[in-house]
């Protein structure tokens, strides 16, 4: 599932499971959140900045990444 908002907000979620002769064997779910830095309520201090956060879980872990690029022209 992906959503956008108006003001440029963007929601990520996906998720799956793993089965073998009907035994459950996992299952992971990955998601993230995005969007202009603005839209956060912070587009004074670079507003064309770009914020993201990904997340992903699973049987055997979890893991989150975060990254904002900000255009230098």
């Amino acid at each position: 599932m992906y959503v956008t908002y108006a003001n440029g907000l963007a929601v990520r979620i996906a998720g799956d499971w793993f089965a073998y002769d009907t035994d459950f064997e996992g299952w992971s779910i990955s998601g993230g959140i995005g969007g202009p830095l603005a839209a956060f309520g912070l587009g004074a201090i670079a507003p064309a900045a770009l914020v993201s956060l990904g997340l992903t879980g699973s049987r055997q872990g979890a893991s989150a990444t975060a990254r904002i690029r900000i255009p230098l022209n």
